[in-house]
């Protein structure tokens, strides 16, 4: 297997805080606690959680971008062993219209607290209000129950679309991830560029050394690891770096 420096890197570190096989019942099972790996994890998310100073720095800061409306919603889980530091930002003119269809569109930043490596990710949401959702392979019971439907993508002249390596990722009942809609006519993905470039500027000028995370290692499978309800050959390196909580 042919791997990239960057790629081969991350990789070696993931498996410092993630335990190889499929020999665990579940993650997080008693088995899977004791492992060297887990403990490591935990203690980096246990300390990151008390040593938050740089993190409340960066909240206060985009406070301060002339465009943002309101504070950036905290979303961090370090207590669920998710390691970043998260947070969501509304961007401008972007709440829901008068369409049949309803569109909103935030911003997740996400600072990894296992790798000097941030990641940040729009999230473009359908919100159907009277629409009876008759997504392909959605099962009859939950075609009038699906209130919200994201497509997350990551921003870049050629942005990368978020892949939940399932087939659909449901939460709890009310929300699909994907497939892939198409932007509404309204995103303006030349401002949004603008918007994350003004981002980035102030996560680096806090985080001292921390890049971006590559996008071509956003959808890659990690192949034996299990995280959350990801199992083997499910979970990828935006996951294990970041977090599973995707929407």
């Amino acid at each position: 297997m042919n791997l990239s420096i960057k790629e081969a890197e991350l990789l070696k570190l993931i498996y410092q805080y993630y335990p190889k096989g499929d020999q665990y019942e579940y993650w997080q099972c008693e088995e899977y606690l004791q492992t060297a790996e887990f403990q490591r994890l935990a203690v980096v998310c246990d300390k990151a959680a008390k040593e938050q100073d740089h993190w409340i720095k960066l909240q206060k800061t985009l406070t301060t971008l002339a465009w943002l409306d309101d504070e950036p919603f905290e979303w961090t889980h370090l207590f669920r062993y998710n390691p970043c530091y998260r947070c969501e930002i509304g961007l401008p003119n972007t709440g829901y219209s008068n369409s049949p269809k309803k569109y909103q569109t935030t911003l997740f930043v996400n600072i990894s607290v296992i790798a000097p490596l941030y990641a940040l990710y729009i999230s473009q949401t359908t919100r159907y209000y009277t629409q009876r959702v008759d997504l392909p392979g959605l099962p009859d019971e939950l075609k009038n129950r699906i209130a919200l439907k994201s497509t997350i993508y990551f921003p870049a002249e050629t942005p990368m679309v978020y892949e939940s390596n399932e087939d659909k990722k449901i939460w709890a009942g009310i929300r699909i991830i994907g497939p892939a809609d198409p932007l509404p006519p309204s995103r303006n993905t030349q401002q949004d560029l603008a918007y994350v470039n003004e981002i980035q500027n102030c996560i680096e000028s806090i985080f001292t050394g921390y890049q971006p995370m590559p996008l071509e290692l956003v959808n890659k499978c990690v192949p034996d690891i299990i995280i959350d309800s990801y199992e083997i050959g499910e979970a990828s390196f935006f996951h294990a770096l970041f977090t599973t909580h995707v929407w």
